[in-house]
């Protein structure tokens, strides 16, 4: 599986809506269910909230622990599709 470039997460961030504090129309206890699920990562974990607590922050924050190609599998999971509908 390829990655997401540098770019190319920028126009997902872009999508997603994250400039604004908000990743698509989760709430910050379905987000944390999320990554939690998909991940097994507690994203309240003071590792991931050390830059502040935002939905953004925590997803750049686990971006750079697991990488861009873990990040591509969640993109692409049904989960996401169907927050972003």
């Amino acid at each position: 599986m390829a990655y997401i470039k540098s770019l190319e997460m920028r126009v997902i961030e872009q999508a997603f809506g994250m400039g604004s504090g908000y990743v698509l129309s989760f709430s910050d206890t379905t987000f944390a269910a999320f990554i939690n699920d998909g991940l097994n990562i507690d994203i309240d974990d003071p590792k991931y909230v050390q830059l502040g607590t935002s939905k953004p922050i925590g997803s750049r924050a686990v971006e750079e622990t697991v990488g861009r190609k873990v990040i591509t599998a969640i993109c692409l999971s049904p989960t996401m599709r169907q927050q972003s509908s």
